[in-house]
C-alpha cells in the first residue's frame, strides 16, 4: 500500500513537472511570437542603472526570466523582469527615457509606492510622490491622456521616474495582456519625451546602489574585515555576510552579520546502563554597527544597560528620559553634557537602540537591515550633532563640521 502510494505520488510529481514546462513553453513562445527576446537566468547587473524603490533596498536582490524588445511607435526600448528584493516579487517593466528627469511616483491607490522619499503632490486623479512640483505637474499636464490609457488596460497604475528609466510595478506576465500594457506605458514614454526642460544628470550608482544612500558601498562576505570591529571571538568558521561601509555625513561606518560555530559534546544514555557520546555543532550569529569618531571617548552607554553594563549609573533630570533609557558612564559629568535637555528631548522623540560610545568607536545594538540601518545611522548622525562643540574640544578635537550648534 506503501509503495503504490510513493508511485502515485511520484507519478503526480511528473505529470506536474510536465505541465508546468509546457505552460512554460507556450509562454515563452507568445513572448518571441512579439518579436521580443527571452532571457533565461538574467544577470542582477540589468538593474544596474536602477536605484529608486523596489531597487536600491536590501541585501538579497535578485531577477528571473528577463524579457526585452521595444514598442509604440517612435518605438521605445523595453525590458521586462521578474524582480525579488525584500518585502518585493513582482513582474515589472521598465521603459527608456531619452534623458533623466526628477524622481516622481504616481500611482492609482490612497497611497504612493512603499520606502520612497519625496513630497505629496495634490492631484484629484492620481496620488503623486515628488521631490519637483514644478516637473510633476508637467509630467500629468504632458502624460495625462496616457496615464488615462494605462488604467483603461484594467492593470494597476503604479509608476516611477527613475532616472532615464520609466519603471511599472505589477506587468501583466502573460504576452496577451503584457502587449496593451506596454503600448499603454510607450504613451507614457513619449509624453516623458517632451519633457527635456525638466532634464536632470543622470544619477551615479555604484554596481549596487542603496536608495538614497551614495555613500554606501556593499562588499559581499570579508572575512578579512572581521578585524576592524569587535566581536565575538571564541568558536571557528568564523565569517561575515552582507558587509556594509560608507561615511554617514563624515561618520564612517561599518555594519555586518558575523557567523561563526561552536561544539558541544553531548552524552545521552540509552536506559539500560549505557551512553553514547556525540559531538554536536552549535551555529551563531550576531549583527554588528559601529561608527568611528573622530575624538576618543569615555564609556558612555544610552539605552538598555542589561546586568553587565560598565561605568556609573547616571540620573538625569528628566524622570521620563530615565525610565526609557539606562544612562552609564565613566564620566557622569561628559553624559551630563551630552545629555542637555534638547539631547533628551531628541532621543526620547527618535527612540534609538541602545548604544555605547567608548574610545573612537560607537557602537549599536545591531539589527542587520538597510532600511533599519539607514533610520539608525540618521537618529545617531542626529544624537552627534547635537553634541556641543566645546564638549569635542574637551575630548581634545575642533568642532566636527557635521555639528549642529543650533541644536545643542
Amino acid at each position: 500500500m506503501v509503495a503504490i502510494l510513493i508511485g502515485v505520488l511520484v507519478l503526480g510529481g511528473i505529470v506536474l513537472g510536465i505541465v508546468l514546462a509546457v505552460r512554460r513553453h507556450r509562454w515563452i513562445k507568445g513572448m518571441r511570437e512579439k518579436g521580443w527576446e527571452f532571457v533565461d537566468s538574467p544577470h542582477l547587473a540589468i538593474t544596474a542603472d536602477l536605484g529608486c524603490p523596489p531597487f536600491g533596498q536590501g541585501f538579497v536582490r535578485k531577477v528571473d526570466d528577463q524579457v526585452l524588445g521595444q514598442v509604440g511607435s517612435p518605438p521605445v526600448p523595453f525590458q521586462m523582469v521578474e524582480y525579488h528584493a525584500r518585502s518585493f516579487d513582482d513582474e515589472l517593466a521598465v521603459l527608456k527615457l531619452p534623458f533623466a528627469l526628477p524622481e516622481l511616483y504616481v500611482c492609482d491607490g490612497s497611497t504612493a509606492r512603499v520606502g520612497c522619499v519625496g513630497e505629496v503632490h495634490p492631484h484629484p486623479r492620481w496620488t503623486v510622490l515628488t521631490t519637483d512640483h514644478a516637473a510633476a505637474d508637467a509630467v500629468l499636464g504632458a502624460c495625462g491622456p496616457a496615464l488615462e490609457a494605462l488604467a483603461a488596460t484594467g492593470h494597476k497604475v503604479d509608476l516611477g521616474i527613475d532616472g532615464s528609466n520609466l519603471v511599472a510595478l505589477s506587468a501583466p506576465r502573460e504576452a496577451e495582456h503584457l502587449d496593451p500594457f506596454l503600448q499603454a506605458l510607450a504613451g507614457v514614454a513619449h509624453g516623458l519625451a517632451t519633457l527635456e526642460r525638466h532634464r536632470v544628470p543622470e544619477p551615479a550608482r555604484p554596481p549596487f546602489p542603496f536608495y538614497r544612500r551614495p555613500d554606501w558601498v556593499y562588499h559581499g562576505r570579508r572575512d578579512d574585515l572581521l578585524r576592524t570591529v569587535r566581536h565575538q571571538t571564541g568558536g571557528f568558521g568564523h565569517r561575515a555576510e552582507h558587509v556594509l561601509t560608507g561615511d554617514s555625513g563624515q561618520l564612517p561606518f561599518i555594519a555586518l552579520r558575523h557567523h561563526w560555530k561552536t561544539q558541544t559534546t553531548v552524552t545521552t544514555s540509552d536506559g539500560r546502563g549505557g551512553t553514547t557520546t556525540r559531538t554536536q555543532t552549535n551555529h551563531h550569529s550576531e549583527d554588528l554597527l559601529e561608527i568611528t569618531l573622530p575624538a576618543a571617548w569615555p564609556f558612555l552607554l544610552v539605552g538598555d544597560a542589561g546586568w553587565f553594563a560598565g561605568g556609573e549609573k547616571v540620573e538625569l533630570e528628566s524622570a521620563r528620559f530615565n525610565e526609557l533609557f539606562d544612562v552609564r558612564s565613566d564620566s557622569p559629568k561628559l553624559a551630563y553634557d551630552v545629555l542637555h535637555p534638547r539631547q533628551m528631548e531628541y532621543l526620547m522623540q527618535s527612540r534609538p537602540p541602545t548604544f555605547t560610545l567608548s574610545g573612537t568607536v560607537l557602537r549599536v545594538s545591531s539589527s542587520h537591515d538597510t532600511e533599519w540601518i539607514g533610520h539608525t545611522l540618521d537618529v545617531l548622525t542626529g544624537f552627534l550633532a547635537r553634541v556641543p562643540g566645546w564638549v569635542w574640544k574637551n575630548l581634545g578635537v575642533p568642532e566636527p563640521s557635521f555639528t549642529r550648534p543650533e541644536l545643542g
